[in-house]
């Protein structure tokens, strides 16, 4: 069935945390937005640690601290192995924020799509984009609905789609290195008091491992290295697993004492990317969309968040254009801090001077021209 709707002032296509953060800021200030999301929220999302930062930025987006405690499993710190052999830890027990975050994000994406729908935006899930043609006074959008077929005419268009193509994207990427994530989950059978909850990361020959304690009795563990140090993609069960993880002493620890078993595995892109535009008039690319830094900062999600906000708030500014510029230089000040941050931080693990992976941490540039 083909419907052809109205104006629409505001599309955004994903329904992650920079697009719901974004509706929830528009819808707020009186606008009409949709929100197009590609799946129902159903399946299981990658991106798990939001940092105490995040605590007063979802205030501000409306939850209280009964919701928020609701969607988490406190993260009192984190534990690094990182150019020695024994952990040091950094707790955030004096952090005026409070405590950091592990997340089932599916849950917590859900929950800020509701949040945007008590805002006043509609979430349309399970749709996608067939068609996007510019026109002088926006966009022409042919939108797949269920089993619909919608036709719309769109004022601005926000991006928040992260890595996913869609049909006629605005901008393209920028890629700074070829690092993948080898991502799993693993259920945990031993009882909760014994399970610790901080975020742990431990670097090794040819990559470093991140692990996490999330809701419903799970961890999450990833793997980073380089696409073509990772052994040929093959099917991942849990011995191919295991010989991975075997690097990682104090993951494997871990994964013993709380006797894991592992759910589900998969490779997914972990590169540095940026946008380009990141906008221009009646277009915003936010979130992953904009840019994509390394996971070892953890704060990507914290950043989705906050690209939303202030791209949404430079789109209804007195002066949107001139609002847009210091928006896009924003993203792309933090993206160049963040390969400056990297670059240092690698440069401390001289445990494996032959490795291909640290040689090229250690030489990546900080001046990009973005």
């Amino acid at each position: 069935m083909t419907n052809r709707l109205g104006r629409i002032e505001f599309l955004i296509v994903g329904g992650g945390p920079a697009g719901s953060a974004a509706a929830i800021t528009l819808a707020a200030a009186g606008r009409n937005v949709v929100v197009l999301e590609r799946t129902d929220y159903s399946k299981p999302r990658l991106g798990e640690t939001l940092p105490p930062a995040v605590n007063p930025m979802l205030r501000q987006l409306g939850f209280t601290d009964c919701e928020s405690r609701d969607l988490r499993v406190v993260c009192p710190g984190t534990a690094c192995c990182w150019g020695c052999e024994e952990p040091y830890y950094n707790d955030f027990l004096f952090d005026p924020d409070g405590d950091g975050w592990h997340l089932d994000r599916r849950i917590f994406d859900a929950a800020l799509a509701r949040k945007a729908e008590a805002a006043g935006a509609e979430v349309w899930t399970n749709s996608t984009i067939l068609r996007c043609q510019r026109l002088d006074d926006g966009y022409h959008i042919d939108i797949r609905r269920g089993d619909q077929i919608e036709h719309c005419h769109v004022s601005t268009l926000l991006d928040a789609a992260g890595r996913h193509r869609w049909p006629g994207r605005q901008s393209r990427r920028r890629i700074f290195d070829r690092q993948v994530a080898v991502w799993g989950i693993l259920r945990l059978e031993k009882a909760a008091s014994a399970r610790d909850r901080r975020t742990w990361i431990e670097s090794t020959f040819a990559g470093w491992w991140y692990s996490a304690s999330v809701p419903g009795d799970r961890l999450v563990a990833a793997y980073f290295t380089d696409a073509d140090l990772l052994a040929p993609r093959a099917r991942w069960n849990r011995a191919r697993w295991d010989v991975l993880a075997a690097q990682a002493r104090h993951l494997m620890v871990r994964l013993q004492s709380t006797s894991a078993g592992l759910l589900d595995v998969r490779v997914v892109p972990a590169s540095s990317t940026i946008a380009t535009p990141i906008a221009e008039d009646r277009y915003a690319a936010i979130g992953d969309a904009a840019s994509t830094i390394d996971p070892l900062s953890s704060q990507g999600i914290l950043y989705a968040l906050q690209s939303g906000r202030e791209a949404a708030e430079a789109l209804i500014a007195a002066q949107p254009a001139r609002a847009l510029r210091r928006y896009a230089l924003g993203i792309e000040t933090r993206f160049r801090e963040d390969l400056t941050t990297r670059r240092q931080f690698c440069r401390l693990e001289r445990r494996w001077p032959d490795s291909p992976f640290w040689q090229r941490r250690a030489a990546l540039a900080t001046a990009h021209s973005i």
